[in-house]
């Protein structure tokens, strides 16, 4: 079981770090690549046209949660890296959320005007989903039940919300040079594929009695809504 919470903990780390790096160096390539224009409309590659192929033109994953990789890895005094979970879930509030989002791009077209205006047309599969849990839960998992013997350890505020949709959208750029500027917007409309939810007063009880160490699980609300 401490494996598994190991390999957990360094997977969503792991890619939130990298997940950071990834938007800030797109977000500084300006009018480098059309991917650009998700994160600002008015950045548009310099080129007069553009196309975007499914898949293999961009796809994006990353993650977000509450604790990062330098939380999980230290280097002691000899320059060794050192793992402790330990720190990583003292780091953690008493509820915590973990976010996923994946965009993959269907298709993509791009104009550039004479004028230096320009037009584009996109169309993506997105998916979101966010899990709350509460930092009990893990230090349950982590150091095992043997160490709650007689307490209860309540589980609360757990919680799962997923969407998965298509999105089609359209943008435009136009620059103003007497100001130096250039002034862009998208404008979108989203066709719902799937969605999974669970109550938002979804919580469990976990208790180890002292007797016979037999293990105990109330639940309340365990409900999973699709559609």
């Amino acid at each position: 079981m401490k494996k598994s919470i190991t390999i957990f903990l360094l997977f969503f780390s792991t890619l939130t770090f990298t997940r950071a790096q990834h938007g800030i160096a797109f977000y500084h390539l300006r009018n480098g690549t059309f991917q650009n224009t998700s994160y600002n409309p008015a950045y548009f590659p310099h080129g007069r046209v553009f196309i975007g192929l499914p898949v293999i033109s961009g796809v994006n994953v990353y993650f977000n949660n509450h604790f990062s990789y330098r939380d999980i890895i230290y280097k002691d005094e000899t320059g060794v890296n050192q793992m402790d979970i330990q720190n990583a879930l003292n780091k953690l509030t008493i509820n915590n959320l973990v976010s996923t989002n994946v965009n993959v791009n269907l298709f993509h077209f791009g104009y550039r005007f004479y004028k230096g205006s320009a037009f584009s047309v996109f169309a993506n599969e997105r998916m979101e989903v966010d899990v709350t849990y509460p930092k009990s839960l893990l230090e349950w998992f982590w150091n095992g039940n043997g160490t709650f013997i007689g307490q209860t350890v309540d589980a609360k505020n757990l919680g799962m919300s997923a969407n998965y949709f298509r999105e089609y959208g359209i943008g435009y750029a136009s620059p103003v040079p007497e100001e130096g500027l250039t002034y862009g917007f998208r404008l979108k409309y989203y066709q719902g594929m799937a969605n999974a939810s669970t109550p938002a007063s979804l919580n469990a009880r976990l208790l180890t009695e002292n007797e016979n160490f037999q293990f105990n699980m109330q639940t309340h609300n365990t409900i999973l809504r699709t559609s």
